[in-house]
């Protein structure tokens, strides 16, 4: 154990650089770090928190808080999160965080960190039949023989008569065939790892029936004017809540998403924002200060919103991937590549396509970046390089076989061809 004092003058990243240096992995590192950063739920970052900030982005590092505050002041009773726990990527994925609400002598909340083992099957055994040295013979001929004196006249219906000639064959089976306990041998990883590698996703999965809801008030006459519901494949919804739930863990896992984020995420609701915003207004009202609030409801805000910036903050996703020690490798960041960024831009290429060449070059220039990233390519690597290494079309390419994919689209007639 080593002890680093909390004084600012003496607190260093060196000094948390030395101590990960010196433990055996896995490990976990736990403390009161005094440190305040939006990353881990505080209000502001002071320089002890961009210190240990910038562990986290250059060490093999995961943050394990979970947003929820660790000390109370006893003088004015407000909350802060000064206690920090970390572990490396390889335990971390095993390790649930959480602060008890049991109340101690101290002003710090204790932190319960659990480690979570693999499920263990504890079905018990079933008996199967041993398959690999049968007795076929002597089970046909007493089959037969119990068929054969099956009285047909008296069953009522052909469902008694089923039930009747089913639970023959099992007897004679258990009579003739040795039983064997055993267990179903699960596979090591789930069955669509193989396929995702592949890039397949079932044709049934693809297609969803739309049912058109007219909103409130709005003119029949006019698509606008109705919010679409699409009926999907029960098994690809289920599939998606599978992947989603893993991949939730992650930016959850190294707080990647804004602290002021309260949509989409597990434990949280809108709840969350009117406290924040109550919290303020009466700051405000205590320090007799003025406060403007703007709610905006923007219609159509995905349509209208700068989605090449958009693009560029999905890059960083790539970035915080690639990282030279413990990011992934360059096929799955190409996959990943392809379903966060390469989808977005090829949504609609086949009608921009046509746009200004100064407008195409800035979606391709951030479309190369993220793809240099993906394969670890350096600045100055030629861009055809990149695209043949990765095994992807050029953007160019890639738009003109979207457009001539659209016009040999089944569904597609006279009056709906994108030119």
């Amino acid at each position: 154990m080593q002890y680093i004092s909390t004084q600012p003058t003496s607190f260093s990243e060196k000094d948390l650089e030395n101590i990960i240096r010196q433990l055996p992995k896995p490990f976990i590192i736990t403390g009161d770090f005094n440190s305040q950063n939006v990353r881990w739920g505080s209000l502001n970052t002071d320089n002890r928190g961009k210190e240990i900030e910038k562990i986290l982005e250059s060490d093999n590092l995961v943050l394990l808080n979970s947003m929820e505050s660790t000390r109370i002041n006893s003088i004015n009773g407000n909350l802060s999160n000064i206690d920090l726990s970390f572990a490396n990527a390889s335990i971390a994925i095993r390790l649930d965080w959480s602060v008890s609400n049991h109340i101690t002598s101290s002003d710090h909340f204790p932190i319960v960190i659990k480690i979570v083992f693999r499920h263990i099957d504890s079905t018990p055994k079933l008996e199967r039949c041993n398959l690999k040295n049968p007795n076929l013979q002597l089970f046909s001929e007493l089959l037969e023989y119990k068929v054969t004196n099956i009285n047909v006249s008296e069953f009522h219906n052909t469902e008694e008569l089923v039930e009747e000639f089913t639970e023959t064959i099992i007897a004679v089976a258990n009579l003739t065939i040795e039983k064997t306990k055993s267990k179903t041998p699960k596979p090591k990883v789930p069955w669509w790892n193989q396929d995702i590698k592949k890039g397949y996703w079932p044709k049934k999965w693809k297609s969803g029936i739309i049912i058109p809801i007219l909103k409130p008030e709005k003119n029949q006459f006019k698509t606008d004017g109705y919010r679409p519901i699409t009926l999907l494949n029960t098994m690809c919804k289920l599939f998606e809540k599978i992947i989603n739930y893993r991949l939730s863990w992650y930016p959850e896992k190294i707080a990647f998403l804004s602290p002021k984020q309260n949509g989409f995420r597990k434990n949280r609701s809108t709840m969350d924002s009117f406290y924040e915003i109550n919290e303020e207004i009466k700051q405000t009202l205590e320090n007799k200060q003025l406060m403007g609030v703007i709610n905006l409801d923007i219609p159509k805000a995905y349509d209208i919103t700068w989605r090449h910036y958009i693009i560029v903050k999905l890059n960083s996703i790539i970035k915080i991937l690639s990282h030279a020690s413990w990011g992934a490798d360059s096929m799955s960041l190409i996959k990943i590549f392809n379903a966060i960024i390469q989808s977005k831009i090829n949504y609609g290429s086949i009608l921009y396509r046509t746009a200004a060449k100064s407008t195409l070059k800035l979606i391709d220039t951030v479309n190369n970046s993220g793809l240099r990233l993906a394969i670890g390519a350096f600045r100055s690597s030629p861009i055809l390089s990149i695209y043949n290494i990765a095994g992807i079309p050029p953007s160019t390419l890639r738009r003109i076989e979207l457009s001539k994919t659209s016009q040999d689209w089944p569904g597609k007639t006279e009056t709906n061809t994108v030119a």
